[in-house]
């Protein structure tokens, strides 16, 4: 019997923030609150069941937009690379270059890897190998911004993965594409573990 393995690597991981049911955020002036309601320990508990405490968070308006604009950065790659190529390197070339373009911050970015042990290129020859990274955004930034920021983040890539490309049968392709806010609903935690500046 053949087995499928996935592995993943990730930079900028997300913290669980718990079993919270979190409830549109109204604007409050000098910030945003939400209001997150506490599931109670125990279903059998009917006092705990009638009276759902909720806390409201207060967030900065700009920590919000900058949140809600994430990029995830996901990399397919073949597995045959492993040999080839510090993946691990790629992933912190990728989160930097996302940074230097200005169009992206630090808290919110989200860069993973996924290896794939069944591929098949061309005439199928096992020793072809590809990575292919791609960017979902929030939308909101301009079409010039994300061709630039493309543009910036593939040379960084290109130049990473130079030595394969001159030595081996290797694909290297990058794809950029909007999110829809409206279906893609974020929380995260990831900016109160931050250092002071990086926040």
């Amino acid at each position: 019997m053949m087995r499928s393995r996935v592995r993943s690597s990730e930079i900028g991981s997300e913290r669980d923030v718990g079993p919270k049911l979190v409830e549109p955020f109204e604007d409050s002036g000098s910030g945003l609150s939400i209001s997150v309601s506490e599931t109670p320990e125990c279903a059998g508990d009917d006092l705990a069941t009638e009276r759902l405490t909720k806390q409201p968070i207060l967030l900065n308006k700009a920590t919000i937009r900058e949140e809600q604009k994430m990029p995830h950065f996901h990399v397919d790659y073949s597995a045959n690379l492993e040999g080839r190529l510090n993946i691990a390197g790629l992933l912190t070339v990728l989160r930097d270059a996302a940074m230097e373009t200005g169009v992206f911050q630090l808290p919110g970015i989200r860069v993973r890897a996924t290896a794939c042990d069944h591929w098949v290129i061309a005439d199928g020859n096992p020793d072809h190998a590809f990575l292919d990274i791609s960017i979902r955004l929030r939308a909101g930034r301009t079409e010039d911004a994300k061709k630039q920021a493309a543009a910036h983040i593939f040379a960084a890539a290109e130049a990473f993965c130079a030595e394969v490309l001159t030595t081996s049968s290797f694909l290297l392709s990058l794809e950029m594409r909007d999110i829809d806010p409206d279906l893609s609903p974020k929380v995260s935690s990831v900016r109160n573990y931050l250092p002071g500046d990086s926040k």
